[in-house]
């Protein structure tokens, strides 16, 4: 499957080693701000193997790239960017990615509606084209089964905005959507002690115990029992 729309003066391009039906239309315009609705649906009920959403962007006064995620903040080429994996996926990452200037400045933010479906995001520099090469991946994991699937594509591309404030705007868009801040237990925010650093794998219940009252001098009123998580 290779289908193409063009949308504001940009050609979005999906392909599939599948044949869904595929719409995008662009759902709403505002200050710098835009959202397109994107659409799947299937004859039958699927998991899905991955669809690939690719498009460009020109690179202007593009510095850097904030991820929630990958740790690297350079701008760097769309071919090295292909090595790196950015998942989002319930319970780890957020479905974001955005570009800013030199000066802070936010310069292109990408933020899709569903926190839930595995997904991923490239973002990449070409050198030859002067362009930024961004591709979204979606289903890259197991996900479904689906016979329709909709989500909404939020593009970000105010530049007299701060890029953290553009991500906060983003964060509050997530909480239009019904996806409220998870809750914080109040000892969370209280010094922790974990078993690993002292105990790794090998541990007993009257160790953690012996631990345990010797941390508390400290103020610690949680312990987690740390095994090395499954390696």
């Amino acid at each position: 499957m290779n289908k193409i729309f063009c949308l504001d003066h940009t050609e979005y391009q999906f392909t599939s080693e599948e044949n869904p039906q595929v719409s995008m239309a662009l759902e709403k315009e505002e200050g710098g701000i835009s959202c397109y609705r994107i659409c799947f649906d299937w004859d039958r009920s699927v998991c899905p193997k991955p669809i690939t959403l690719f498009y460009k962007i020109p690179c202007r006064d593009m510095y850097g790239i904030w991820d929630p995620i990958e740790k690297t903040r350079a701008l760097i080429p769309w071919w090295w960017v292909k090595k790196q994996v950015t998942d989002s996926r319930l319970a780890y990452g957020m479905p974001l990615k955005g570009l800013f200037s030199k000066s802070g400045s936010n310069a292109y933010l990408l933020s899709l509606s569903d926190v839930k479906t595995p997904l991923t995001i490239h973002m990449g520099a070409s050198e030859r084209s002067g362009e930024i090469h961004i591709t979204v991946t979606f289903f890259p994991s197991l996900a479904g089964p689906f016979t329709h699937y909709e989500i909404l594509l939020r593009v970000d591309r105010r530049s007299s905005i701060s890029f953290d404030r553009a991500i906060a705007s983003a964060r509050d868009w997530f909480d239009s959507l019904g996806y409220g801040t998870a809750k914080t237990p109040a000892l969370a925010k209280r010094p922790m002690y974990s078993t690993w650093y002292s105990l790794w794998q090998t541990m007993t219940s009257r160790e953690v115990l012996r631990e345990c009252r010797e941390a508390v001098k400290y103020g610690m009123k949680t312990v987690i029992i740390d095994d090395g998580w499954q390696t």
